[in-house]
């Protein structure tokens, strides 16, 4: 972190922003935290511009809008944009450009995907579908890979709930499952190969 970083830190009290299931958030503010608590099944994608310092965080439930076209109109209505994969992941780098960042040369890091259902199976002895949190990580990597956006970590799978903190200054991506110690899984502003957990 630069001395002016470390010196506006220090003057400006950091203040962290909750994203919650099926929202977004974006900032430049050096002193800002972005959190997703309690992630499940869900993912929380973490983008970053290191170069420019904007990062952005979606709390995304379910792999793909497509897959509600069968709902009611209502039900498709009332879902917001940010609640799936293929559609929260251009509108979350949309909300980077808008603010300052660039398009070229994003990092990102995941987190979450938990199997929370356990080894649910029909009563044909096939898999029961529900395992969302499998879809939802494959369904990120394929919109990030879309965007040419790098994934640089990851912390996804097993069946243990997780938190994440992402600090708009360096990039940290801060990951505590629960029960455990929080620790730094990535520093989106300095990592160059794929980190996984």
């Amino acid at each position: 972190m630069s001395a002016a970083a470390r010196a506006l830190q220090q003057s400006v009290p950091p203040e962290t922003h909750s994203v919650e299931m099926a929202e977004m958030h974006v900032s430049a503010r050096l002193t800002d935290n972005l959190a997703a608590y309690g992630l499940g099944a869900c993912v929380a994608v973490c983008i970053y511009d290191a170069s420019l310092k904007v990062a952005g965080i979606a709390h995304i439930v379910a792999p793909q809008q497509q897959r509600y076209a069968d709902a009611t109109v209502t039900q498709i209505a009332g879902a917001s944009p940010g609640k799936f994969a293929d559609t929260a992941i251009p509108i979350l780098i949309q909300k980077i450009d808008r603010a300052g960042g660039q398009r070229t040369g994003l990092r990102a890091a995941i987190i979450g995907g938990a199997k929370i259902f356990g080894a649910l199976t029909s009563e044909s002895g096939a898999a029961s579908g529900l395992e969302i949190g499998a879809r939802n990580i494959a369904a990120v990597r394929d919109a990030l890979q879309k965007h040419d956006i790098k994934i640089c970590a990851t912390d996804v799978g097993g069946s243990c709930g997780r938190t994440v903190v992402f600090r708009v200054c360096d990039g940290a991506v801060l990951v505590k499952q629960i029960g455990g110690e929080a620790s730094v899984l990535a520093l989106l502003s300095k990592v160059n190969e794929e980190v996984v957990v």
